[in-house]
């Protein structure tokens, strides 16, 4: 009967192994989660057998005929200790699904507990309590290293398993010698000194803005007027009307502000990005939907021709650059 037992968890593994191998071209993050699912869900099927077994009736078992197989098994090989055995890996499926631990972590945490208590249990307790691995253990371990070795052993195995659980670090550094103590305490603290403040008294703010160069006078930048009536025809042609409310030029590009009609839905809008460039003759345009703060829309064009921007006229001049004290001039 034992050997039915065996088998039964080993069929167990078998089939959540052959569940991951067929799962192998899904991604490895989602392979390990759908695992973790599946450890869970037989955990919970393990504990319910578990708790409803009754060794002569197997129709009294939560879990049918195969929970009472399960159940029985695990009775055999870890004794009593089976509750303590699937609760472990009921908390560390909940470890590596919620809080994302390693797929090792579980297997150190689990054998950092189970392994001492497995080998250690075997010589003080009955084996119908404690199963036959845990039984079998002891007596190896026993005859090799005796009562204390094998206690020795089997806290020192555990001992590292629950270090590698939660990843600590021993770290050793060597003594200090008499020199290196000698030298610190003749160290001297060194008290920083403030730099000296400086005094930009006088007109250096205008004497730095001569040197710059001047705007042309001539200089004029005129809206492409057509470039709005060409968005409302071109949005129009697609049933999409409204109208321009508002025109925003830069040295680079100009915002045209379209304001929809009530019904117009902003996918429709966005979805034309590609026919408004064609048909305004530009390499790209971009969408902003909707502008914030206002029920509009963004259609950034860019300029055919690019103006110049003047770091003296365009931002030092500014009274915001002015009165400001670390002001930094970015662009405009």
């Amino acid at each position: 009967m034992a050997i039915i037992d065996i088998l039964a968890i080993a069929g167990l593994g078998a089939g959540i192994t052959l569940a991951v191998y067929f799962a192998r071209d899904i991604e490895d993050q989602h392979k390990f989660r759908i695992l973790g699912v599946l450890l869970l869900l037989i955990t919970v099927l393990l504990l319910l057998a578990l708790l409803s077994y009754h060794e002569d009736e197997p129709r009294l078992n939560l879990v049918g005929p195969f929970g009472h197989i399960e159940a029985r098994a695990f009775r055999y090989l870890f004794g009593y200790f089976s509750y303590l055995f699937i609760g472990l890996i009921g908390f560390c499926c909940y470890r590596y699904l919620v809080k994302g631990d390693s797929y090792l972590k579980p297997v150190y945490f689990i054998l950092s507990i189970t392994l001492p208590i497995l080998g250690l249990s075997g010589l003080f307790l009955p084996g119908d309590l404690t199963g036959e691995i845990s039984v079998n253990l002891s007596r190896l371990l026993s005859g090799l290293l005796g009562r204390v070795g094998t206690f020795i052993l089997l806290s020192g195995i555990g001992t590292i398993l629950f270090m590698l659980f939660f990843e600590v670090k021993i770290r050793l550094e060597p003594p200090e010698t008499k020199a290196e103590r000698k030298k610190k305490k003749k160290k001297p603290i060194a008290t920083p000194t403030p730099p000296p403040a400086r005094d930009f008294k006088g007109s250096f703010k205008d004497s730095f803005l001569k040197i710059l160069a001047d705007p042309p006078k001539d200089e004029t930048f005129e809206v492409d007027e057509d470039a709005a009536r060409i968005i409302v025809e071109r949005l129009k042609e697609f049933d999409v009307t409204g109208k321009i409310v508002g025109v925003v030029s830069g040295p680079v590009i100009t915002r045209y502000e379209f304001e929809p009609d009530p019904g117009i839905k902003l996918s429709r809008i966005t979805s034309l990005a590609g026919d408004l460039a064609l048909a305004l003759k530009a390499v790209r345009i971009r969408i902003v939907a909707p502008i914030p703060g206002k029920s509009a829309v963004g259609i950034e064009v860019p300029n055919r021709n690019r103006r110049v921007v003047y770091l003296k006229k365009s931002l030092l001049e500014k009274d915001e650059f002015r009165k400001g004290v670390l002001n930094v001039p970015l662009g405009e």
